[in-house]
Parts: C-alpha cells; structure tokens; sequence
C-alpha cells in the first residue's frame, strides 16, 4: 500500500503526534581542499599534512569548535599537467590516518586524463561514499583533453541511479571541480541536467574549485562553497562542521590555526523539499 501526503498534510500528521522519519546528521567535520597543482609548488604538501595531523577544528568565524576531520575531499585541479604530478600527490595522502576523496580537475584532465588514477583509487570517476548519516557524490566536471567544463551522459545516468537507492531526506553533499552555473560549461542546459537530478532531495551544500578564491554561492536554493587555492601565498582550505543540528563553514590559511573566515552557516535540513511524499506499508 501506499499512501501520498503534500508537506502541509505531513505537517498537521506530526502536530498530531504521528511520528514521521527524518535523518539527522551526526556531528562530524572534515575538510575541503582544492586546487593544489601538485607539483607546482611545495606549499600544497604543507597544507595536506596540515589536513592528516589536524587534532581539533576552530571555527572562529562562528566561535565553534569542532572534532578533528573525518576525512579530507579534494574538488579538483590537484596536479598542473596530470600523470606529471600524481606521484607527488599519492606521495602526501599516502598512508593518511584519514581518507582523502579526490575528484579531477581540468589541469587534470586536459594533457593526460588522471581519470584511471581515479577508477582506481574510488572505483569510478563518479562515485560516493557514507558518513555520519550523509551521502557524498563526486563528479568529474572536465572534459579530457578539452578545457571546457561539462557532466557526461554516464555521469548523469550514474548519479541517478546512486540516488534512486537513498530515502529522499538523506543529506546529500556535491563535490566537483566547476562551480555548476554560469557559461563557463560547454551547455549551460548541462548544469540544470545536474541540478535537477537534485530538485526532490536534501541537497545540503555543494563543494567547488576552480576559481582559487573562498567564498559561498547559491544555485537558486542550494548553497555551495568554493574552497580557495592549495598552494601560493594564500594556500589554505575550507572546514565544514556539522554540530548541533548546524553547519557551518569557513576558509582557513595554512599559517593559521584557526577558520577565521566566514563562509556558511545554517540550520541542517533533516528532509527534502519535495511537493509529495510517498509512504509504503
């Protein structure tokens, strides 16, 4: 049997004590890195050790403090002219006491593809992992041996087929090289293909490089961070905490031992914003 409920039905069932499921993430932290162009300069192997032997996360921006990171997610441009600078990169994550999910980039990509590296390393170029009650995807946003941004068919039909396993309320976290708007993408009707996979899910937060600089971005609702750069004089990366029913991110320096700069704070969404919500018995 099943039954359909609009959000205001659901609503007036819960004011009326009937319990309805909702997921609520586990406080945990990790960090956002991007940008690194392994082997371009020695900065960006300070800034993953930096990440490995983390104890405790400072979020002064928002005076939070936070555990030490779970894991580490890389959104691309990790080497400048690909095979050339994986070995240098595998060098520093190797053997990490936490893991670090990387996702390509197009310095990446566009004189020779590390996407085999990655099949490798994550079991495809799209793939996901589980933590603390939320799902992560990564994308491969760039094209080999072209410059251009854009998502592939296998991609797409890939994401869709990961998200038809998961409740509808799962927090869901996006991380890619290229921000997933604008003209910079081959088809601007590519970057709606993507998001609209997202339209009836808990997307909480999507994580992009590219443009070497922190700052938060909304497309329409959904909220994304750029993570800066990993290497050069301004070297650093974002923390995400999730505390409390709350996230909140903030970019830090590699000079610095605290997140002092602001990004994102907000209430974390426990389901998804969906007109209809189907219920089996």
């Amino acid at each position: 049997m099943k039954l359909k409920f609009t959000i205001g039905q659901l609503m007036w069932l819960a004011a009326c004590g009937v319990a309805m499921s909702v997921v609520v993430a586990k406080d945990f932290a990790f960090v956002h890195m991007t940008d690194t162009h392994f082997p371009h300069d020695p900065r960006a192997a300070d800034l993953i050790a930096k990440a490995r032997s983390a104890q405790d996360l400072n979020l002064t921006a928002y005076g939070v403090s936070g555990k030490a990171p779970a894991f580490v997610v890389v959104t691309g441009d990790i080497t400048e002219f690909g095979v050339e600078g994986w070995g240098a990169y595998t060098n520093s994550v190797s053997n990490s006491p936490i893991p670090f999910y990387s996702q390509l980039g197009n310095h990446d990509n566009t004189w020779t593809s590390l996407r085999p590296q990655i099949r490798a390393a994550h079991g495809g170029v799209t793939y996901s992992f589980d933590y603390g009650g939320c799902h992560f995807i990564g994308v491969d946003s760039s094209i080999p041996q072209d410059p251009r941004p854009a998502i592939g068919r296998e991609a797409l039909l890939w994401i869709e087929n990961d998200l038809a396993e998961l409740p509808p309320e799962t927090p869901l976290f996006l991380f890619l090289h290229h921000e997933p708007s604008g003209s910079q993408y081959a088809s601007a009707y590519n970057c709606e293909q993507l998001i609209d996979l997202f339209a009836q899910r808990n997307l909480v937060l999507i994580l992009a490089g590219h443009t070497h600089g922190s700052r938060a971005f909304k497309i329409g609702a959904v909220d994304g961070i750029v993570g800066g750069a990993g290497y050069g004089g301004s070297a650093g990366y974002n923390v995400i905490a999730i505390k409390q029913g709350e996230i909140f991110a903030a970019h830090e320096r590699l000079n610095n031992t605290e997140a002092s700069k602001a990004l994102l704070e907000k209430q974390m969404p426990t389901n998804a914003p969906t007109e209809i919500v189907e219920i089996h018995s």
